[in-house]
């Protein structure tokens, strides 16, 4: 839930400061990348753990091998290998942009 508030409040930025990067196409990825996220929030929160798993005690959760989480990221976000580059390099442009509006010459969380 935390990173669909920060993109919402990079589109938040991008449309104050159009001059600064906030192009159209930045803008419509900014809502595709919440929609990702918002499509993954969905598919945890409706059953993306199925039964079983290893655990000692039930109320303590379930753990389940390392590579189930790329098979969520498969099935909820559509995100692989093969294109998780992209979306990094987007998710860094937007970042460094915001940091230009900002006046911070650091890269980090805006």
């Amino acid at each position: 839930a935390g990173c669909i508030g920060e993109v919402a409040r990079a589109i938040g930025y991008m449309q104050a400061h159009p001059e600064a990067g906030g192009t159209k196409s930045m803008l419509d990825n900014l809502v595709k990348l919440k929609s990702i996220f918002l499509r993954l929030e969905d598919h945890l929160d409706n059953g993306a753990i199925p039964p079983g798993g290893r655990t000692t005690n039930p109320s303590e959760g379930r753990s389940f091998p390392g590579d189930y989480i790329f098979e969520i990221f498969k099935t909820a976000a559509l995100l692989t290998y093969d294109n998780h580059g992209v979306m990094v390099e987007f998710i860094k442009k937007v970042s460094d942009t915001i940091m230009e509006i900002r006046g911070t010459a650091s890269s980090g969380t805006p």
